[in-house]
């Protein structure tokens, strides 16, 4: 099957169509989350087939004006794969097993992916988030989005492009490493907005961005102990924004010091006073934390914060997702845009694989109704990467809309058959591994 302009041309203004009476005819519970990855796949496609999209992402106007293999839409095809190895064999595996053609050379990939834009995969990656914000049947807490905001390193290939880009600043001499950051809303398994840059801006800076989107939804954001800064806490009360932080013991000696359990703090900068609570509570271990919010007591408890905080766990899962599982440390190019390439191309495949996990979910408890269990389930994550992995995209590809339904139906399925238990108050106990050695150190690989 070969992906060309003429097929496109040919079948655009049927699926366009089809779009749009769905829409129409169906257009409340297209936006239910058991419905989300249908519709996330009819428009994904739609736009990467519009010929303005290519237009607006390539890089030079003479770009992608030949009927060649390695068009505009198969190099974005190519890109939300799961690709997880070289370029030789992310280009030999896609012809081979999702064509089902005669495979282009790495260096041919290479060459044609280096002009499309980055911007391309952050407009997509844009509507996947925008999708998640808009569908009903969220899962909420207290009526709110739970939004874990926290930063981590990548580990870059060494080019001098990206040492001029990125910076000589890093964790371990002689290695090249940016600083990410991602917003993720928690409960529902999908990532709201993705940062990467130098690894000299630190997580706070990063942090203020997530915040100074435009995002439209009732949220409360969740901060580790390293996010404590004055300026972020007056920047979300002046858009406002909910938060709850944990501090560190030094952080606000006025809380860490105070024999309350529970009270009130003002926080005086700038001539102007902002009012947020605290409260203090033991762990098993008999360590003290202490948490900051400013929701009220009326709308969340004292005791309800410490089960909220822990919440913050799922950004740390998204971090094990995007490492691990779809190893986007693995990268395929040595140029700024790649890297922004494949780092937004993998918030797409989080966005869509959380989709898919959404709907099989909600088979899942369907089928437990019936049955006596310990513990609720829910599909495994690990499972359900493997078998995304090129069923996904030839239901994106597929132009008879119908025939691609029954694929999504049917990767849905196959996910829910695969649970794992739910075990509350489960405590997981952090081990911090050699970032020099990291890449060795890893679980196994899905793909």
């Amino acid at each position: 099957m070969r992906i060309d302009k003429c097929a496109i041309c040919q079948k655009m203004v049927k699926i366009e169509y089809h779009f749009l009476v769905y829409l129409i005819e169906d257009g409340n519970a297209l936006m239910d989350v058991n419905l989300l990855v249908n519709e996330c796949v009819r428009g994904l496609k739609t736009k990467i087939n519009d010929f303005f999209f290519k237009k607006k992402h390539r890089v030079r106007e003479q770009d992608f004006t030949r009927k060649r293999k390695l068009a505009f839409v198969t190099i974005i095809y190519m890109m939300l794969n799961f690709n997880s190895k070289s370029n030789e064999l992310t280009a030999y595996n896609f012809f081979e097993d999702i064509l089902e053609e005669e495979s282009v050379t790495g260096t041919a990939f290479e060459n044609a992916r280096s002009k499309i834009k980055s911007s391309a995969f952050v407009e997509l990656f844009v509507d996947t988030r925008n999708l998640s914000i808009s569908a009903k049947n969220q899962e909420t807490f207290y009526g709110y989005r739970i939004c874990a905001i926290d930063g981590s390193t990548a580990l870059l290939p060494y080019s001098v492009e990206l040492l001029e880009k990125y910076g000589s600043s890093t964790p371990v001499a002689g290695k090249t490493y940016a600083r990410i950051s991602i917003c993720a809303d928690v409960l529902n398994g999908v990532v709201l907005d993705g940062e990467i840059d130098s690894f000299s801006v630190g997580e706070r800076k990063l942090a203020m961005r997530h915040i100074q989107k435009e995002l439209s939804i009732k949220a409360i954001y969740l901060f580790d102990r390293g996010y404590w800064d004055p300026k972020l806490i007056v920047a979300m009360f002046a858009r406002g924004q909910k938060f709850l932080m944990r501090l560190s013991k030094n952080a606000i000696k006025e809380i860490t010091d105070s024999k309350e359990n529970s009270g009130d703090y003002i926080l005086v900068n700038k001539r102007s006073k902002y009012r947020f609570r605290y409260y203090k509570f033991q762990l098993d271990s008999g360590e003290i934390e202490y948490l900051i919010t400013n929701v009220s007591r009326d709308e969340i408890s004292d005791s309800d914060l410490p089960n909220l905080y822990r919440m913050r766990w799922g950004v740390e899962t998204k971090y094990n997702e995007l490492k691990n599982r779809l190893r986007f440390e693995d990268f395929s190019g040595k140029s700024v845009n790649a890297i922004e390439q494949e780092f937004y191309a993998s918030m797409i495949v989080m966005n869509m694989t959380g989709f898919v996990i959404a709907g099989a979910t909600v088979k899942v408890k369907e089928k437990k109704r019936s049955k006596r269990a310990v513990h609720a389930h829910k599909p495994n994550g690990n499972m359900a990467v493997g078998i995304l992995k090129n069923r996904l995209i030839k239901a994106i590809i597929t132009d008879d809309p119908v025939l691609q339904e029954k694929k999504i139906d049917k990767l849905v399925n196959d996910i829910s058959k695969y649970v794992i238990p739910i075990k509350p108050n489960r405590k997981n106990q952090r081990t911090k591994t050699n970032t020099k050695h990291r890449r060795t150190r890893r679980p196994k690989n899905p793909l």
